[in-house]
């Protein structure tokens, strides 16, 4: 089947970073670039360009070569965070979070499902804690998922009630699994 024909999701919302993380991904990228990027930048210049040495004991060129460069994308990578968002998709029998990479739940490995909210201080991105995954972007509440393994999975959403709604309509439409297989 085509992406063209492809039937709309159940429910789709895509986040962006909240405030908070907003400012520290921000406050980070600034550092990053004022200890990383900057020195590394003008360093290769001086060394590779120029021709003269960085520093009284400047790496070999080709050392400058490859931690320069590498140096300079990680300090850039919080900056390029900023532009990154949460898409939460529940469509096909599946709900799916992308956010740096994408990750789906089959409805039928779900056994309950639930609004909740989770300490602030658990962190943003995908974070994990024995037994639970977090998906977060700022600090709104979302959907706990308890899988048949006994893993939850916090989904965080602006809408969690239509969340939490599109996935109970997803789960009473799935056929249930195979008789032994919740043991």
């Amino acid at each position: 089947m085509s992406v063209r024909n492809r039937p709309e999701p159940a429910f789709r919302e895509s986040l962006r970073w909240g405030a908070v993380p907003l400012v520290v991904l921000s406050l980070v990228g600034v550092l990053c670039l004022a200890v990383a990027v900057v020195p590394f930048a003008r360093g290769m210049h001086q060394q590779l360009i120029r021709g003269h040495p960085w520093g009284e004991r400047p790496l070999s060129d080709g050392a400058l070569w490859v931690l320069g460069p590498a140096a300079i994308l990680l300090g850039l990578l919080p900056l390029l965070l900023l532009a990154a968002r949460m898409i939460v998709e529940v469509r096909d029998g599946r709900v799916s979070v992308s956010i740096l990479g994408k990750r789906s739940f089959g409805l039928s490995e779900i056994t309950a499902a639930a609004i909740d909210d989770v300490f602030p201080l658990v962190g943003w991105g995908v974070r994990w804690t024995p037994g639970r995954f977090y998906y977060r972007v700022g600090s709104a509440p979302g959907v706990a998922l308890t899988l048949r393994s006994g893993k939850v999975v916090f989904i965080e959403s602006a809408r969690p009630k239509e969340l939490l709604a599109a996935i109970e309509a997803g789960r009473q439409r799935q056929p249930l699994p195979p008789s032994g297989s919740l043991q």
